[in-house]
């Protein structure tokens, strides 16, 4: 059965994601697309702030009928160089092994 998940509920996993980005190699400033079921999008910047490596997100664009996204749902980061990682979240709302891809 698909998951609901609340907007604040994707800004937690979108905090994760990027956190895994970083560790990856990926640099700031990102920007952050999230495709659910039914078609529901968010789009975020995130730009560093201080030199700690502190992220702030800025809304881009939103499309929804209600705060409730439904899985699964698509993510999609670019960094700074253009490179760019595709994240899947489940069904069950998580991110599965094998469920990030980049592109070079």
């Amino acid at each position: 059965m698909d998951k609901e998940m609340t907007t604040d509920d994707l800004k937690d996993l979108f905090g994760e994601v990027l956190i895994f980005c970083c560790e990856h190699g990926m640099e700031a400033p990102f920007a952050l697309e999230a495709v659910g079921a039914a078609d529901n999008i968010l789009a975020f910047q995130y730009v560093l702030i201080d030199d700690q490596g502190t992220l702030a997100g800025q809304l881009l664009s939103e499309n929804y009928k209600d705060e409730i996204f439904r899985t699964p749902i698509n993510i999609t980061i670019k960094d700074q160089h253009g490179e760019v990682a595709n994240v899947s979240i489940s069904p069950r709302g998580t991110i599965d092994s094998g469920d990030v891809t980049y592109l070079h």
